[in-house]
């Protein structure tokens, strides 16, 4: 039988054909990507509270907040240290989404990877103004700043807890920007603190106080009060 060779117009023709359905198919495989990346921190951030509460029990129901001393030292440390390293509730690998644009050496630097996480509600930071008190007849006065720089949540005194959010994805925009970092505040007016992240799907993932996990959008940030975030691409709103 005599064999038939492809004509150059053949071959271009299906390379053209390979790279339409190529096309086509790119947008569905990055949506499905970046909707498995959600989930999967959906799922960090349940574990994260997890460790949380069980941190709690063994505390007399007192939370850690962002950060606090190392027992004994002067040392202080981002929450994720509390419930990784001193109570070992956690993996460390859960302890940011993947999402986030962190530099890899972050997880392994010992003095510097429990600051490069989830973003932890600072409510009685320099900069809060009046979101918290505002909300206090709501949520419970709950936050507690010492004057070595411990934060805590008590949570005998929150009310309310499903509408109390603690744990969320958050980025600090100096250097590099974009990074995870372990503490924010929705009305921050400092240049470069740390912002809410909308890194999923222009949605920012929220962990609160009962333990159950949400995505929001811009908009309903806005309509909860957040006057600072960052989408997707990085681009820090002010509102």
């Amino acid at each position: 039988m005599k064999s038939r060779n492809f004509t150059l117009i053949e071959l271009l023709v299906v390379i053209a054909i390979i790279a339409i359905l190529a096309a086509l198919l790119l947008p569905a495989l990055n949506s499905a990507r970046k909707k498995g990346q959600a989930i999967k921190c959906v799922n960090n951030l349940s574990q994260l509270m997890k460790g949380h509460f069980l941190y709690a029990d063994a505390q007399n129901q007192w939370m850690i907040g962002s950060q606090a001393n190392k027992a004994g030292t002067k040392t202080s440390l981002g929450w994720a240290y509390f419930i990784v390293e001193a109570f070992p509730y956690v993996k460390k690998q859960i302890i940011r989404c993947d999402s986030n644009p962190v530099l890899p050496k972050m997880l392994s630097n010992a003095t510097d990877w429990s600051w490069r996480c989830y973003g932890m509600y600072a409510p009685k930071d320099r900069w809060t103004g009046s979101y918290y008190s505002d909300r206090i007849d709501e949520t419970g006065d709950f936050a507690v700043c010492c004057e070595d720089g411990t934060r805590a949540f008590s949570l005998t005194r929150m009310k309310g807890p499903s509408r109390i959010f603690l744990l969320v994805d958050s980025g600090a925009f100096d250097d590099p920007p974009g990074r995870a970092c372990y503490k924010f505040h929705p009305t921050a007016s400092v240049e470069k603190a740390a912002a809410i992240f909308l890194l999923h799907i222009n949605r920012a993932n929220m962990a609160f106080a009962d333990g159950h996990v949400e995505a929001r959008s811009q908009s309903r940030l806005l309509s909860d009060g957040f006057t600072r975030i960052a989408l997707e691409n990085g681009t820090v709103q002010i509102f």
